[in-house]
């Protein structure tokens, strides 16, 4: 319970984005609309979720699809984390060519292109601290890992 408490202080939003979270309205016109990939929810009180295993599997979808252990990036218990992403998507211009936005398939981006952003909340936690108040290089190169991986 003790740690349970930590985890919740260490989580604590400041209060720029306690207010964007108050107005959805200005969230979706400055940030744009949530970003959600399948194998990154968490149900929060997972029957298979061990705290002391951190490569048990803790997402449905990840375990369906033959992956092992957590997302290196998007788990509640990484020590680096990106909460959520925002994307504003551009008008499809600079996409190669077959892929604009009249293309239906789905192995193909339906959207995005040149104007396209994308903003996101990263929380590093004590854990992913190198010396004594600084942030490990390791975990900076994961979160820009998976900036740039969109």
């Amino acid at each position: 319970q003790q740690q349970q408490q930590q985890q919740q202080q260490q989580m604590e939003e400041p209060e720029w984005l306690r207010s964007y979270r108050q107005n959805p309205e200005l969230l979706a016109q400055e940030w744009g609309e949530p970003l959600v990939v399948e194998e990154w929810p968490q149900p929060e009180n997972d029957e298979d979720d061990d705290d002391d295993n951190p490569r048990s599997t803790t997402t449905p979808y990840r375990a369906k699809h033959g992956w092992k252990g957590r997302d290196l990036i998007h788990d509640r218990h990484a020590p680096v984390r990106i909460l959520e992403y925002y994307v504003n998507y551009g008008d499809g211009t600079g996409l190669p060519a077959g892929m604009d936005n009249d293309n239906n398939s789905e192995d193909l981006p339906q959207r995005g292109g040149l104007g396209t952003t994308l903003t996101g909340i990263v929380h590093f936690t004590p854990r992913a601290e190198s010396h004594k108040g600084y942030c490990h290089g390791g975990s900076m190169c994961s979160v820009l890992d998976d900036v740039i991986g969109w």
